[in-house]
């Protein structure tokens, strides 16, 4: 981290937040391991962060001996733990793809299993609670179908006659197995709400890349696209975890990216170029990554990202969330900070106060007729749930 003083502890998790560390890096983690810290503090920062296997990989490989046996002993209980919760995870994705793939739907799973396949070659680096899968729009509800079929349920229930009108005002299904151990967020759109331009898988196609996941071929969004789903999905939950960051910083250290002003010019045509240069910025902040230069000069001159990105690292090194910062996280100045121009900011919040999500739908069933309440209906709830201190 430059120019920022940190708490030793904090600098520890900082140091082991990669897949592999710099000789300096080495060198540098060893001398303060062996001035004494306080490794309980550390696992709860690691812990907090989503980082505690990295932390366990590379005190095991570079200082095992400087570090208390209890508290190693705990890292690695969470490192194997989290190992097998994933293979199940992967093995569950492995068929699910397979089922589809049997129903002519191509499936493209992204984050969590592949994230870590693709970025560390390790499936216990990371952790997540449910598989991310996107399908094209018009093969979604053949697929919630299919789920369903098999012993899934649903949280929402959609009339036929709406699923079209749901379909153009949301972007996931969320599906549960029978017995709970497997949710599904069965996308056709990537973005969320967060950029105004939609993803979908049209937009992706032509640029996917093949995974191999416990000995499978898995489709998945290329690394450029992968980078700014990243920073999409980091911007929406206002960086507060810095395993999100350490995703970011993999893909600039793993050279795999040869053009650099592709990237911008797709993320300025998904209206996230902003949110691209962000993430960017810190992992450079926090990891000491070194930028593109092709890019690195148009980051520095936007002062706007370079004030948000310092506000931000300053949240997570004193491990404040960031999303705590507004009456709802989904209206966090950093959401509308972070736009590409002043027209998106208001696009951006038009869309935040009217445009319906699955809440409304889950919470005030509608008759057909009554569809266009639901622009009455979204303000009502946020006011109402910003009263009761609930999120968006």
């Amino acid at each position: 981290m430059k120019k920022q003083l940190l708490i030793k502890e904090m600098e520890v998790v900082l140091l082991c937040a990669g897949n592999e560390i710099s000789t300096a890096g080495r060198g540098r983690l060893k001398r303060i391991a062996e001035r004494g810290v306080d490794w309980d503090l550390v696992v709860r920062i690691a812990l907090k962060h989503g980082l505690c296997y990295f932390l366990y990989k590379n005190l095991k490989r570079i200082c095992p001996e400087l570090v208390p046996e209890d508290n190693l002993s705990q890292l690695q209980a969470y490192y194997f733990q989290n190992s097998k919760r994933n293979l199940f995870f992967c093995a569950n994705l492995v068929k699910i793809v397979a089922l589809l793939k049997e129903q002519c739907i191509t499936a493209v799973p992204f984050k969590g299993p592949v994230q870590s396949e693709y970025l560390y070659k390790d499936i216990g680096l990371r952790s997540y609670t449910d598989l991310d899968i996107l399908v094209k729009k018009e093969d979604a509800v053949k697929a919630r179908d299919l789920f369903i079929e098999n012993g899934f349920t649903t949280d929402v229930y959609i009339p036929d006659n709406q699923l079209n009108n749901y379909l153009d005002k949301e972007n996931f299904f969320n599906l549960k197995g029978g017995d709970g151990s497997i949710v599904i967020d069965l996308h056709w759109e990537i973005t969320g709400r967060y950029s105004l331009h939609p993803l979908y898988m049209n937009d992706l196609e032509g640029y996917l890349e093949s995974v191999k996941l416990v000995g499978q071929d898995i489709l998945s969004l290329s690394c450029e696209d992968m980078l700014i789903q990243l920073c999409i999905h980091g911007t929406s939950h206002c960086w507060d975890k810095m395993e999100m960051v350490c995703s970011v910083a993999e893909i600039v250290k793993s050279t795999r990216i040869d053009d650099w002003n592709s990237v911008i010019r797709r993320a300025t045509k998904f209206k996230c170029k902003r949110m691209v240069y962000l993430g960017l910025l810190l992992a450079e902040n926090l990891l000491d990554i070194v930028l593109p230069g092709e890019i690195a000069t148009d980051i520095i001159n936007d002062i706007r990202i370079k004030k948000l990105s310092k506000r931000l690292t300053q949240n997570i090194l004193k491990e404040e969330i960031a999303y705590t910062e507004s009456l709802s996280w989904r209206f966090s100045p950093t959401h509308f900070l972070v736009r590409d121009n002043i027209p998106d900011t208001f696009r951006y919040l038009l869309r935040l106060w009217f445009r319906p999500t699955v809440r409304e739908w889950i919470e005030y069933p509608l008759p057909d007729s009554l569809l266009f309440f639901y622009y009455v209906l979204r303000p009502y709830r946020l006011i109402k749930d910003g009263l009761r201190g609930k999120n968006a």
